[in-house]
């Protein structure tokens, strides 16, 4: 989406028949395709995106009549994933993210750190969620959320917000009671979580 080009992207050109006319991996300097005749309808398709990028959505196009150079452009963008607090709106470190497909394939999993995380391996059009597997510790686990990459070539932003947990020993009355032990443990597990 920066007017760049993009090095390390598996490209193919087919007919409308589905034969392969050409293919080659982006680099740094346009590709000239070989073996197309006027007049006749191909179809642009990236058969794997360079790493970062979202997995563009096929062109069509039809080579013309008139003797002169023709440009075709295959756009790709970015889908950053923001992990926020939800009082001070700062990126949270430390939980554990998934994007996950339609089937429940596991496209991509990290940590979460101060800066926002750019998803490999999406494709236009197509749904996913995502998915907080472990929240960083004094925040809750949050739902997950169901997102489309969308068509528009500009950078994607998914954010997900956390809240903090905070717990308080009170008597019949809410006052505070201090010097209570107190001890949280996980529901499924029954492990101790902190004290």
């Amino acid at each position: 989406i920066g007017g760049k080009e993009i090095e390390g992207a598996e490209i193919v050109v087919t007919d409308q028949d589905g034969n392969e006319i050409d293919s080659w991996i982006s680099e740094k300097e346009a590709h000239i395709i070989k073996g197309l005749e006027e007049g006749k309808t191909y179809i642009l398709h990236e058969k794997v995106a360079a790493d970062g990028y979202v997995k563009a959505s096929d062109i069509e196009f039809t080579v013309s009549m008139e003797k002169e150079n023709e440009h075709i452009e295959m756009i790709d963008k970015i889908v950053k994933i923001v992990k926020k607090d939800l009082v001070t709106g700062d990126e949270i470190e430390g939980a554990k993210l998934q994007v996950i497909d339609e089937n429940g394939n596991i496209i991509d999993e990290w940590t979460s750190t101060k800066e926002p995380h750019i998803v490999n391996g999406l494709e236009e059009n197509q749904k996913y969620k995502l998915v907080e597997i472990t929240a960083p510790y004094g925040y809750e686990l949050t739902e997950e959320i169901e997102f489309v990459v969308t068509t528009d070539k500009e950078t994607q932003k998914v954010v997900m917000i956390d809240k903090v947990v905070e717990v308080q020993k009170v008597d019949i009355d809410n006052n505070a009671i201090e010097g209570a032990t107190l001890v949280i443990t996980n529901e499924k597990t029954k492990n101790i979580v902190d004290k």
